[in-house]
C-alpha cells in the first residue's frame, strides 16, 4: 500500500512522518547505533592490548629518563659535580618525549600514536640488531610490538571509521590487559631497585 505524500514548499515530495515533529525515531537509527556498539565490543580486547602497551611505553620513558640521568651522574661524579636534568643529551630527551607521546596516545587510542609506536619499535629493532647477541631480548620485544601493530585488528583501531566509532560511543570503556599490569610492576622494580641502591 502506497503511503500518502505531501508536497514540500520547495517542490519536493516528502513523507508525512517527516513533517510530524512528534513522530517516533525510525528503526534505522536504532539499528545503526546497535551496529556501532557491536563494533566496539568486538574490538575491546584489541583496545585493551593497545592501552597496556601505552602504559608500558610510558614506563619505558620514565626508565629512559632515570637511567640517562644516572649515566650522567656517574660520569660527572669524577668531577665532583651534581648532575641535573640539563645534562641529559638532546637525543635522549627526544626519545623520552616520543615514548611519552606514543604512550599517552595509545592509552587514548589516537591514530598518530600507532604510527609513532611503529617508528620507535623499528628504530630500536635496528639499534638492538647492531648489538647482538646481548640485545636479543630487546629485539624480541620490539619485533612482537611491530607484529602487533601490523595486525589487521590493530590497524582497524587506527582507521578513520573506527576513530569515528570511538567518538560515537564514549560510554563504552575498555580496560587494560593483565600482562600490562605485570609488565608495569616489573618495570617499577627495575626502576626502584637501582634507585634504592644508588641513594641508600
Amino acid at each position: 500500500m502506497k503511503r500518502w505524500r505531501k508536497a514540500h514548499p520547495d517542490g519536493n515530495m516528502c513523507a508525512m512522518e517527516d513533517l510530524n515533529p512528534y513522530a517516533a525515531p525510525t528503526a534505522e537509527v536504532l539499528v545503526t547505533d546497535a551496529d556501532t556498539s557491536r563494533v566496539r565490543y568486538d574490538h575491546l580486547r584489541t583496545e585493551s592490548h593497545l592501552k597496556a602497551l601505552g602504559w608500558v611505553l610510558l614506563m619505558l620513558g620514565i626508565l629512559s629518563l632515570f637511567f640517562s640521568w644516572m649515566i650522567q651522574r656517574i660520569q660527572w661524579r669524577e668531577f665532583g659535580l651534581e648532575p641535573g636534568l640539563d645534562v641529559i643529551p638532546w637525543y635522549d630527551w627526544a626519545t623520552i618525549g616520543m615514548y611519552f607521546v606514543a604512550g599517552l596516545g595509545l592509552i587514548r587510542l589516537m591514530k598518530i600514536a600507532g604510527l609513532l609506536t611503529m617508528i620507535l619499535s623499528a628504530v630500536w629493532l635496528i639499534t638492538n640488531a647492531l648489538s647482538l647477541p646481548q640485545s636479543l631480548v630487546g629485539i624480541t620485544i620490539h619485533a612482537f610490538i611491530l607484529r602487533f601493530q601490523f595486525q589487521k585488528q590493530t590497524r582497524f583501531i587506527f582507521s578513520e571509521s573506527y576513530q569515528t566509532t570511538l567518538r560515537q560511543t564514549p560510554e563504552i570503556k575498555s580496560g587494560m590487559e593483565p600482562w600490562g599490569i605485570l609488565a608495569i610492576i616489573l618495570l617499577l622494580l627495575i626502576l626502584i631497585i637501582p634507585a634504592w641502591i644508588e641513594f641508600h
